[in-house]
């Protein structure tokens, strides 16, 4: 499973997949360009989609997936949150 994240340049969020309530993935966000860009307009420095490898999982019918993510504030007032696209899954 692919979490596609929508990753921002100034913020590392947090984030966590679970499946039936139980927590199988989680981590920090990747900034979109590796560190920190506070002083970059989202002109300058928009955000960037990219899969994160979540894990394989057995998913059956009736399964609920949640996703939940949080924002921060590293750069003062202006934070990030954590965007996402989708979550991609692949039959094994």
């Amino acid at each position: 499973m692919f979490l596609q994240a929508q990753t921002e340049a100034d913020g590392s969020s947090p984030y966590s997949v679970s499946i039936n309530d139980t927590v199988v993935a989680q981590g920090l966000m990747p900034y979109a360009y590796g560190t920190p860009q506070c002083g970059c307009t989202f002109d300058e420095c928009p955000d960037r989609i990219v899969n994160l490898v979540v894990g394989i999982y057995e998913i059956n019918t009736g399964d609920i997936i949640r996703y939940y993510g949080d924002d921060v504030y590293p750069c003062g007032e202006h934070g990030s949150y954590a965007k996402w696209q989708g979550l991609i899954f692949e039959r094994k």
